[in-house]
């Protein structure tokens, strides 16, 4: 090899080397740009001003169920109290939905999905008053806890964590079922002519000995007598287990047809026949006021009422035998 071609050689050596770089980084570049996934979109599918609403209104194909924030609590339409954590639940669930990829934006899949106006699982309004502040349709479950979701006015279906029992329609999914226990500690009971009282904070059905030992020798009882000759009298009924009982009273749901457990009845559970209702009344007296209990059954099924609610509810059968113990009082 000549001078002049070494020379040659040598002047595009630095060139080829500049080249080879602009390549590795293009290629850096290139490789980062594609590798590098889109970010789905974040923000929230719903706008919940959890201070302003005081209305849900959830809507299926043949029912529906509004849920009022009254005076802070939530009930339904009819007054009956629902459970708060089962309101929060389903709110907290809502504000957390996020946009994230649509699945879909055609009219034929707003149809599959049922997700449109005209048909779909559940419609879910959001109000403050008459105002509507955000509404959204629920449809068909691609899997196990998802759901296709479309806000009216939007194209976009998206596919989100969501169950239909969280959007139940039945009272009985929404109701307190608390609502029965008497507000107060229980202080007496009454059943008929017959009543007992606490006396220093403990029924009768203790121990002569701590009753005693809990109180003052010149306390007395309704009749004058000392705590500790109130409970050495023997009696069939616990007044402690059935305030227990009462205590934690939990009802199964509301009672349909209503008007049927009125008439005929009797309170004497021997002479009850095939169509007689059963009618058990008692009433109960706490540091927060009186409550009028009547407790029903007809046909192996079983209610409780309070005085001061309209309603009837269906009770569990080991409930009512619990408060049916009342009866046990008349032999005290």
């Amino acid at each position: 090899m000549n001078a002049s071609k070494i020379e040659k050689s040598s002047k595009k050596i630095p060139w080829l080397a500049g080249l080879f770089g602009i390549q590795l980084a293009l290629a850096v570049v290139l490789f980062n740009v594609q590798g590098r996934e889109p970010t789905a979109p974040n923000e929230p599918l719903l706008v919940l001003e959890r201070d302003a609403l005081d209305r849900v209104v959830i809507t299926s194909s043949d029912s529906e169920i509004e849920l009022q924030k009254k005076d802070g609590k939530w009930q339904m339409g009819d007054g009956l109290p629902v459970a708060e954590s089962r309101v929060n639940d389903l709110l907290k669930q809502l504000e957390e939905l996020r946009r994230g990829w649509a699945v879909a934006t055609s009219d034929d899949a707003a149809t599959r999905f049922e997700v449109t106006e005209e048909k779909f699982k559940r419609k879910v309004r959001f109000l403050q008053g008459d105002k509507e502040m955000d509404v959204l349709l629920v449809g068909t479950s691609p899997s196990f806890r998802q759901t296709h979701v479309r806000k009216p006015g939007d194209d976009a279906i998206y596919s989100v964590k969501l169950d239909e029992f969280s959007l139940a329609t039945e009272r009985d999914n929404w109701l307190d079922t608390q609502l029965m226990r008497p507000k107060g500690d229980v202080i007496a009971l009454q059943f008929g002519e017959r009543s007992v009282k606490k006396v220093a904070g403990q029924w009768p059905a203790s121990t002569p000995e701590s009753v005693a030992a809990a109180t003052p020798a010149e306390e007395t009882g309704a009749e004058g007598e000392t705590a500790a000759e109130a409970s050495d009298k023997k009696s069939p009924f616990d007044s402690s287990a059935f305030a227990k009982a009462l205590a934690d009273l939990t009802v199964l749901g509301i009672a349909e047809n209503q008007a049927e457990l009125d008439a005929p009845v009797t309170n004497d559970a021997a002479q009850q026949g095939d169509n007689q209702l059963l009618k058990i009344e008692w009433k109960v007296t706490t540091a927060e006021g009186d409550y009028e209990y009547q407790l029903l059954s007809k046909n192996e099924q079983y209610y409780i009422r309070r005085g001061d609610n309209d309603h009837t509810f269906r009770l569990s059968k080991p409930q009512y035998d619990a408060l049916a113990k009342i009866q046990e009082l008349r032999q005290s």
